[in-house]
């Protein structure tokens, strides 16, 4: 993981324990990291940060993160910031839905930190 030191990550969850534990996680293995706990706050950061990468999930309240990575897809200047989708959406279609909208990659919860470091070296080389 040492290509990755000094990456800037945004993670966006509702879920103030489990924001707080990956971006623990993330501190952990060298990576800076904040937390938007909604899709308002979510759009501001990104804009305000410029996150090499952004953990988004699904289900948030003020603004779906759907829609949030809508937005963020049609933005000039973060269009192309990688989104991973990291969510309890888990029926049938979620996944492919997700990255119809603009998520870049998925990732349901719950998951290993080792599934989540995977998904963040994949989109991040």
């Amino acid at each position: 993981m040492a290509p990755l030191k000094k990456t800037k990550i945004l993670v966006v969850e509702d879920c103030a324990d489990l924001a707080e534990l990956i971006q623990n996680q993330l501190e952990h293995i060298g990576l800076i990291s904040s937390v938007a706990t909604n899709g308002s706050q979510a759009l501001h950061k990104a804009l305000e940060e410029g996150p090499d990468l952004i953990l988004l999930d699904i289900a948030l309240p003020q603004i779906s993160g759907l829609e949030v990575a809508r937005r963020l897809k049609a933005g000039p200047s973060t269009r192309t910031i990688p989104i991973l989708a990291v969510t309890g959406k888990v029926m049938k279609g979620d996944r492919e839905k997700c990255l119809a909208d603009g998520c870049d990659g998925y990732l349901a919860k719950p998951f290993l930190l080792e599934q989540l470091k995977g998904e963040i070296a994949k989109l991040l080389h």
